[in-house]
């Protein structure tokens, strides 16, 4: 079957973030799955970048950084390691002229220095050839990890401080930023991960402050063109506040907080909000003003300082009822034993 063709330029068919983060996971259990050895789900796997960044140019990404290798990742088997060194070697020399011709741009972040010095020189011919090209930036994490990538950046921001290139007033998120390995790219909007697992094991740590996480269950091998696109329509119905509160879609916002929840009508509309508001409570405080009177009207009428029976009243209740009076000239009508009563006015 023949290997599809790179394509970065296309119309994009739907609104798609600019910046995409993949974690690459579930190639070993796609192999296990289909009673394969592991080293068929990392070729598999390999084969899967080309089709999703083709999909991704398609619908208008234009960065995309995929977690290909990580610090942890020295610690499987040493045959699986010399597999995934082997693939990269095979991805570098055979794909780099295409990567060029089609527009993108690749790089390479974090600590290159421990891989063999042949895979070196390749990512950095890799680079060279293709720095001129802006259509994707197209980032492979390689012996990368987000703790280290901040610690690295706090090195090079305290030597140059020490030599005078950076005052120490004036570091602020966006000066330590730019020292991190994304470097002067935008912070991914939303990262996805295959294979099940819910977490971000130790990706972009700093870079995924407000970045949307979405997990798939799917593994990296079947995750194809239309699991990307069901993963940029939940993109799209979610709301990117940043702290923010979010106003609605008829003025301007990105829509409601939840599809199952209403606003009041003093939030749907902001405009008219003061007085929408103001009249809520208005009503509200006249009932609890009720409220408040007539508990203490029937107080009142519950502990009458007047004679139990009234002037010209026969002695002894009638037929099992007895007649208080209270003040006003109210009356209670009460049954022996009863709680409550009924008021009547003389």
């Amino acid at each position: 079957m023949p290997t599809p063709s790179l394509k970065l330029i296309g119309d994009a068919p739907s609104p798609a973030p600019r910046h995409v983060a993949i974690i690459m996971d579930g190639n070993h259990r796609w192999a296990r799955g289909r009673r394969l050895p592991s080293a068929a789900g990392h070729r598999a796997g390999a084969k899967n970048v080309r089709v999703i960044a083709e999909a991704c140019a398609d619908r208008g990404v234009e960065c995309l950084t995929l977690f290909a290798f990580s610090t942890e990742n020295w610690q499987r088997p040493r045959r699986e390691v010399s597999l995934l060194l082997d693939l990269m070697r095979g991805v570098l020399e055979d794909d780099i002229e295409e990567l060029k011709e089609k527009g993108a741009r690749l790089r390479f972040i974090g600590d290159q220095r421990r891989f063999p010095t042949d895979l070196q020189a390749l990512m950095r011919r890799a680079e060279q050839r293709t720095a001129a090209n802006d259509r994707l930036h197209l980032a492979i994490a390689t012996n990368f990890g987000g703790r280290w990538d901040i610690v690295q950046a706090a090195r090079r921001l305290a030597d140059a401080a020490r030599a005078g290139v950076v005052s120490p007033e004036a570091v602020d998120e966006g000066v330590f930023a730019s020292f991190l390995s994304l470097g002067d790219l935008p912070a991914p909007d939303i990262c996805i991960r295959t294979g099940g697992d819910h977490r971000i094991s130790n990706f972009l740590l700093w870079d995924f402050a407000y970045t949307e996480l979405y997990f798939t269950a799917e593994h990296w091998p079947d995750f194809g063109e239309s699991s990307l696109e069901r993963a940029f329509a939940d993109y799209a119905g979610r709301q990117r506040r940043y702290g923010r509160r979010a106003r609605p879609a008829a003025l301007g916002g990105a829509g409601h907080l939840h599809p199952h929840r209403r606003r009041p009508p003093h939030q749907q509309f902001p405009a008219l909000g003061f007085r929408l508001h103001g009249a809520l409570l208005h009503r509200r405080a006249l009932a609890g003003f009720r409220r408040i009177e007539l508990g203490a009207r029937f107080r009142r009428l519950r502990r009458p300082s007047a004679p139990l029976w009234p002037e010209g009243a026969a002695s002894g209740p009638r037929r099992g009822l007895a007649w208080a009076a209270g003040p006003a000239s109210q009356f209670v009508l009460t049954a022996p034993g009863a709680r409550r009563g009924l008021a009547a006015r003389s």
